[in-house]
Formats: C-alpha cells, structure tokens, sequence
C-alpha cells in the first residue's frame, strides 16, 4: 500500500523514518559521550559558576610616548580577584574616547597577558594612540571595555576554548589625563 504522509502504512503500524532507520533507534545510537557531555557540563558547570568575577576600576591614564607619527595615553584599570583560585585574564576590548574633541576615538582588543592572582590585585596598562597635533596632558577621557577571563577547572576551560562560556567583566570610567606616568602595569599590594 502506498505511504501516508508522516512516513505511517496504511494497515501496518510503522514509526517515522530518517535515513532508513527510525527516529528512535537514532536516538539510542548516538554516542553516549555526548550525552554524558551534557550531564557534566551540568554538573560540573555549576560547580565553576561560584567563581566570583573579578572587580575592575578604572584608576588613572597619562601620556607613555609622543612620536611624529601620533601620541599614546596609557589608561590604568586596576583588578582585583576575591577568589581563592587565581583567575588568568584572556582579552581585553575597549574604547577610548577624548571628550570635547570630536572624533578622537581609540577602539582597541588585546591579549591580557596576565592571572589575576588569588585573594589579590593586577593593574592592566591599556595603550590608546591619537593624532600627534592631540595635546593629552589635562585632556578629559572615557573608557569602557570587557575583560575575558577564564574560571578555574579543566571543564571550564573546554567550555571556553569552545565558545560555550566565555565569562568576563564590564568596566567603565572618567577622569583626566595626568601630566606624568602614574604607576606601572603589574601587581599592586
């Protein structure tokens, strides 16, 4: 007898069909390790997600180099991580803004290249270039960006490095550019 639609015989009870063997004989052949997959990243997922972000604030900026070609600011943000595991940071993308001069915008992603030790402190020199003719000394400044960092485990690093998790930490801030360097990039006591 011909097929009705939804792949079922007239007079003979059959299940759908894929590929010529039924949905749930697909579903049992799977491979387990996906399913147990699952069960982990549930499990043990939860478990990474008491990591606490780390805390980001915005600290100082002033002027590293000036150059024919243009001028670079360095903007000071200052983390600290509240954890008993260090957290190492993985990228950084933000956005420099002068305010009060129009269409001086600094867009910029970079490798952190540093761990946020546990119960302790980082500083992150973030670079911003500008036209040379920019005067930064006592100019005004905003920055906001996003910090990547990966929480601790073997598990929460597979999620990352599959694009499932990707934890970060969004910061903002205001202030003006100070005519001498501030502090260096590094730990902080």
């Amino acid at each position: 007898m011909p097929p009705r639609a939804g792949g079922f015989f007239v007079g003979r009870s059959r299940l759908p069909t894929r590929r010529g063997r039924s949905i749930i004989s697909n579903m049992i052949s799977r491979p387990i390790s996906t399913s147990l997959l699952l069960v982990c990243v549930a499990i043990f997922g939860s478990a990474a997600s008491c990591t606490s972000a780390p805390q980001a604030e915005v600290r100082s900026a002033s002027p590293r180099d000036r150059q024919e070609a243009g001028t670079v600011a360095t903007v000071y943000v200052e983390l600290e991580n509240l954890n008993n595991e260090p957290l190492p940071l993985r990228t950084v993308e933000y956005t420099v803004e002068l305010t009060g001069k129009e269409g001086m915008t600094f867009r910029g992603t970079r490798a952190a290249e540093a761990t946020l030790p546990s119960q302790g402190k980082h500083r992150l020199a973030l670079p911003a270039a500008f036209p040379a003719s920019v005067d930064l000394v006592g100019a005004s400044y905003r920055i906001s960006g996003t910090i990547r960092y990966l929480k601790p485990g073997q598990i929460a690093a597979i999620l990352y490095d599959y694009r499932v998790s990707r934890p970060s930490v969004d910061f903002s801030g205001t202030g003006t550019i100070a005519a001498a360097d501030v502090a260096p990039a590094g730990s902080v006591r």
